[in-house]
């Protein structure tokens, strides 16, 4: 539908009414950091699931963890 990058934002611009502004670099590397880390996160949510009845876990109150 369009043949440049500059057209789609002007087009989405005008259709928004607001500045758009193309993702970055900068952007892209704060995405990707945040996507690890909740990823890390959920991996250890799901551990801590499988092993709940580890006696260390069991006293953490996991579905309180789950939620937070």
């Amino acid at each position: 539908m369009f043949s440049s990058d500059e057209e789609r934002i002007t087009y989405l611009e005008q259709l928004l009414n607001m500045k758009i502004d193309p993702v970055g670099s900068a952007d892209t590397v704060t995405i990707a950091v945040g996507t690890a880390f909740f990823g890390v996160t959920l991996i250890f949510i799901i551990t801590a699931w499988i092993n709940r009845n580890f006696r260390p876990i069991r006293a953490k109150n996991l579905p309180m963890v789950t939620i937070l």
